[in-house]
């Protein structure tokens, strides 16, 4: 017996106040944190609410970091 198909429409608005809610922004937040690498060099970890949804950066804090994400891309691999 073939399966039967659900159809559903997706309410934007509701997906919208979901990706934007602060447990998102938390969560999205402490996933940026764990993937920080621990090589001694300083990062920044950052977290926003934009227009469609919550965002989390992670940033090279001081030009030692950034020489040394040139070199070793640690960020890129700790992506992986």
């Amino acid at each position: 017996m073939p399966a039967k198909l659900v159809d559903f429409k997706l309410d934007s608005q509701g997906v919208r106040e979901l990706l934007r809610s602060d447990e998102v922004e938390q969560m999205l937040e402490s996933v940026a944190e764990s993937r920080v690498p621990s090589n001694g060099c300083n990062y920044e970890v950052t977290s926003k609410k934009g227009s469609h949804r919550a965002n989390a950066v992670i940033r090279v804090g001081d030009a030692h970091a950034y020489y040394h994400e040139l070199k070793h891309n640690d960020l890129l691999k700790a992506m992986k």
